[in-house]
């Protein structure tokens, strides 16, 4: 096989590769696609923690959140602030904002602390509200 002829053929390989990877998040989105406005109006509006999760997950799906993503574009696709009530930080330095998917539980004796349980999001970002990291999850110290 000639050289230019296995280069292409890597090349469709890989495209085709890519295309298939995307078919979950395309099917995720489905044929009734709800907008970002949607969306953010339905997770803000969900009541139980699975029902936010499963929002979460499509919202990071269908709209392209991702690593290196602006702090405000999460903002603008959860309905919440992060951005605007950032902390200043140094050159270097990095933050955290968490987004719950249920109330913290009430302690039953104010002596008491209650940890926090559930599902939740952790989006880390730099000084300049740009998005290192993020992920879901319901693992607690």
């Amino acid at each position: 096989m000639p050289t230019m002829t296995r280069i292409s053929f890597f090349a469709v390989t890989l495209f085709l590769a890519c295309l298939i990877a995307s078919f979950p998040a395309m099917a995720m989105c489905g044929e009734n696609k709800m907008n970002g406005a949607e969306l953010k109006q339905a997770f803000i509006s969900a009541k139980t923690e699975l029902e936010k999760l499963n929002l979460a997950i499509k919202i990071i799906n269908c709209s392209g959140l991702n690593r290196y993503s602006l702090l405000s574009e999460f903002d603008s696709a959860f309905g919440t602030e992060f951005y605007k009530k950032r902390k200043k930080l140094g050159r270097g330095e990095s933050a955290s904002a968490v987004i719950r998917f249920q109330p913290q539980k009430s302690s039953p004796r104010d002596e008491l602390a209650v940890d926090y349980s559930g599902w939740y999001m952790v989006i880390k970002y730099d000084a300049g509200g740009l998005v290192i990291d993020y992920f879901v999850t319901n693992a607690h110290k």
